[in-house]
Protein backbone atom coordinates (compact mmCIF):
# COMPACT_ATOMS: atom_id res chain seq x y z
CA UNK A 1 0.00 0.00 0.00
CA UNK A 2 1.91 3.32 -1.02
CA UNK A 3 0.72 6.24 0.72
CA UNK A 4 0.29 9.50 -2.11
CA UNK A 5 -0.03 13.26 -1.26
CA UNK A 6 -3.42 14.62 -2.24
CA UNK A 7 -2.93 17.32 -4.55
CA UNK A 8 -6.38 19.12 -3.84
CA UNK A 9 -4.47 18.88 -0.04
CA UNK A 10 -1.62 20.81 -1.38
CA UNK A 11 -3.25 22.31 -4.39
CA UNK A 12 0.21 21.99 -6.20
CA UNK A 13 -1.44 21.65 -9.48
CA UNK A 14 -3.78 24.45 -8.63
CA UNK A 15 -0.58 26.57 -7.80
CA UNK A 16 1.01 25.91 -10.90
CA UNK A 17 -1.99 27.06 -12.92
CA UNK A 18 -2.57 29.56 -11.05
CA UNK A 19 0.84 31.26 -10.44
CA UNK A 20 1.43 30.56 -14.31
CA UNK A 21 -1.52 32.60 -15.23
CA UNK A 22 -0.94 35.21 -12.44
CA UNK A 23 2.73 35.74 -14.45
CA UNK A 24 1.24 35.46 -17.57
CA UNK A 25 -1.09 38.36 -16.52
CA UNK A 26 1.67 40.14 -15.04
CA UNK A 27 3.88 39.72 -18.10
CA UNK A 28 0.93 40.68 -20.26
CA UNK A 29 0.17 43.92 -17.94
CA UNK A 30 3.59 44.84 -18.58
CA UNK A 31 3.64 44.44 -22.13
CA UNK A 32 0.68 46.75 -21.77
CA UNK A 33 2.69 49.05 -19.76
CA UNK A 34 5.30 49.32 -22.35
CA UNK A 35 3.27 50.37 -24.99
CA UNK A 36 1.65 52.75 -22.22
CA UNK A 37 4.84 53.92 -21.64
CA UNK A 38 5.21 54.22 -25.71
CA UNK A 39 2.29 55.92 -26.62
CA UNK A 40 3.02 58.36 -23.96
CA UNK A 41 6.39 58.97 -24.65
CA UNK A 42 4.76 59.97 -28.01
CA UNK A 43 1.87 61.47 -27.02
CA UNK A 44 3.52 63.36 -24.18
CA UNK A 45 1.88 66.91 -24.89
CA UNK A 46 -1.64 65.53 -24.64
CA UNK A 47 -1.18 63.63 -20.46
CA UNK A 48 0.28 66.29 -18.18
CA UNK A 49 2.48 64.11 -15.79
CA UNK A 50 5.79 63.69 -14.59
CA UNK A 51 7.70 61.19 -16.51
CA UNK A 52 10.29 60.31 -13.48
CA UNK A 53 7.13 58.96 -11.55
CA UNK A 54 6.36 57.35 -14.55
CA UNK A 55 9.91 55.26 -14.88
CA UNK A 56 10.24 54.82 -10.79
CA UNK A 57 6.43 52.47 -11.39
CA UNK A 58 8.23 51.44 -14.36
CA UNK A 59 10.68 50.28 -11.98
CA UNK A 60 8.69 48.80 -9.24
CA UNK A 61 6.56 46.62 -11.75
CA UNK A 62 10.21 45.51 -13.05
CA UNK A 63 11.06 44.95 -9.75
CA UNK A 64 7.67 43.19 -8.89
CA UNK A 65 8.04 40.91 -12.23
CA UNK A 66 11.54 39.74 -10.96
CA UNK A 67 10.21 39.24 -7.32
CA UNK A 68 6.97 36.95 -9.20
CA UNK A 69 10.07 35.26 -11.19
CA UNK A 70 12.04 34.47 -7.97
CA UNK A 71 8.87 33.35 -6.26
CA UNK A 72 7.77 31.20 -9.15
CA UNK A 73 11.71 29.96 -9.71
CA UNK A 74 11.65 28.93 -5.33
CA UNK A 75 7.74 27.42 -5.71
CA UNK A 76 9.24 25.33 -8.73
CA UNK A 77 12.41 24.26 -6.66
CA UNK A 78 9.89 23.58 -3.28
CA UNK A 79 7.72 21.37 -5.56
CA UNK A 80 10.83 19.55 -6.91
CA UNK A 81 11.91 19.43 -3.27
CA UNK A 82 8.60 17.85 -1.85
CA UNK A 83 8.31 15.36 -5.20
CA UNK A 84 11.84 13.75 -4.41
CA UNK A 85 10.99 13.79 -0.57
CA UNK A 86 7.81 11.65 -1.22
CA UNK A 87 9.81 9.49 -4.11
CA UNK A 88 12.27 9.19 -1.35
CA UNK A 89 9.35 9.05 1.55
CA UNK A 90 7.83 6.14 -0.73
CA UNK A 91 11.07 4.32 -1.56
CA UNK A 92 11.68 4.72 1.92
CA UNK A 93 8.21 3.20 2.89
CA UNK A 94 8.56 0.65 0.50
CA UNK A 95 12.20 -0.60 1.78
CA UNK A 96 10.34 -0.98 5.68
CA UNK A 97 7.40 -2.81 4.19
CA UNK A 98 9.27 -5.34 2.07
CA UNK A 99 11.68 -5.93 5.33
CA UNK A 100 8.64 -6.27 7.24
CA UNK A 101 7.47 -8.91 5.38
CA UNK A 102 10.11 -10.72 5.64
CA UNK A 103 10.44 -10.66 9.05
CA UNK A 104 6.83 -11.55 8.60
CA UNK A 105 7.56 -14.56 6.73
CA UNK A 106 11.06 -15.37 9.04
CA UNK A 107 8.57 -15.33 11.97
CA UNK A 108 6.09 -17.52 10.62
CA UNK A 109 8.42 -20.01 9.23
CA UNK A 110 10.12 -19.57 12.92
CA UNK A 111 6.97 -20.38 14.49
CA UNK A 112 6.14 -23.21 12.02
CA UNK A 113 9.62 -24.80 12.83
CA UNK A 114 8.58 -24.59 16.87
CA UNK A 115 5.15 -25.82 16.34
CA UNK A 116 6.93 -29.04 14.17
CA UNK A 117 9.71 -29.59 16.74
CA UNK A 118 6.72 -29.10 20.05
CA UNK A 119 4.68 -32.54 17.81
CA UNK A 120 7.73 -34.39 17.23
CA UNK A 121 9.26 -33.88 21.02
CA UNK A 122 5.29 -34.42 21.79
CA UNK A 123 5.34 -38.34 19.61
CA UNK A 124 8.64 -38.81 21.42
CA UNK A 125 6.97 -38.14 24.85
CA UNK A 126 4.40 -40.26 24.73
CA UNK A 127 6.40 -42.95 22.67
CA UNK A 128 8.65 -42.91 25.54
CA UNK A 129 5.68 -43.52 28.08
CA UNK A 130 4.30 -46.04 26.44
CA UNK A 131 7.80 -47.77 26.15
CA UNK A 132 7.86 -47.08 29.82
CA UNK A 133 4.40 -48.49 30.26
CA UNK A 134 5.22 -51.80 28.37
CA UNK A 135 8.53 -51.66 30.38
CA UNK A 136 6.62 -51.76 33.71
CA UNK A 137 4.23 -54.22 32.52
CA UNK A 138 7.05 -56.33 31.74
CA UNK A 139 8.49 -56.15 35.24
CA UNK A 140 5.47 -56.75 36.89
CA UNK A 141 5.42 -60.38 34.74
CA UNK A 142 8.45 -60.82 35.52
CA UNK A 143 8.36 -60.35 39.39
CA UNK A 144 5.22 -62.12 38.99
CA UNK A 145 6.79 -65.15 38.14
CA UNK A 146 9.93 -64.51 40.17
CA UNK A 147 7.12 -64.34 43.10
CA UNK A 148 5.86 -67.85 41.38
CA UNK A 149 9.09 -69.58 41.56
CA UNK A 150 9.70 -68.20 44.81
CA UNK A 151 6.57 -69.53 46.19
CA UNK A 152 7.69 -73.41 44.02
CA UNK A 153 10.92 -73.38 45.09
CA UNK A 154 10.08 -72.69 49.21
CA UNK A 155 7.14 -75.53 48.82
CA UNK A 156 9.77 -77.42 47.06
CA UNK A 157 12.14 -76.72 50.04
CA UNK A 158 9.70 -77.17 52.83
CA UNK A 159 8.79 -80.85 50.96
CA UNK A 160 12.14 -81.67 50.52
CA UNK A 161 12.90 -80.86 54.18
CA UNK A 162 9.98 -82.96 55.27
CA UNK A 163 11.54 -86.00 53.15
CA UNK A 164 14.77 -85.17 54.77
CA UNK A 165 13.07 -85.67 58.41
CA UNK A 166 11.07 -88.60 56.76
CA UNK A 167 14.22 -89.98 55.80
CA UNK A 168 16.08 -89.22 58.93
CA UNK A 169 13.31 -90.59 60.80
CA UNK A 170 13.45 -94.03 58.25
CA UNK A 171 17.10 -94.15 58.96
CA UNK A 172 16.25 -94.28 62.45
CA UNK A 173 13.99 -96.52 62.47
CA UNK A 174 16.34 -98.51 60.20
CA UNK A 175 19.07 -98.30 62.33
CA UNK A 176 17.10 -99.50 64.96
CA UNK A 177 15.70 -102.26 62.93
CA UNK A 178 19.30 -102.85 62.38
CA UNK A 179 20.27 -103.29 65.97
CA UNK A 180 17.21 -105.31 66.65
CA UNK A 181 18.03 -107.80 64.10
CA UNK A 182 21.92 -107.83 65.35
CA UNK A 183 20.70 -108.16 68.80
CA UNK A 184 18.18 -111.07 67.61
CA UNK A 185 21.11 -111.99 65.43
CA UNK A 186 23.47 -112.25 68.79
CA UNK A 187 20.59 -113.78 70.71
Amino acid sequence: MSRQIKNDIFNSQNQKNTEDSLVERFLKENQKSTSIEKNLRSSSTSLEFDYTDFQILSAKIDQMRKDVLDATNNVKSLDSALSSTIDTSDNRFERIKSALMTMDKQYKNSLHDVYQKLAELNSKVIHRKMNEDKIEQMLNRHNSVIQGFEHKVNTMQKLIAEQEMQLAHSRASLKDAIRYIEKLKRV
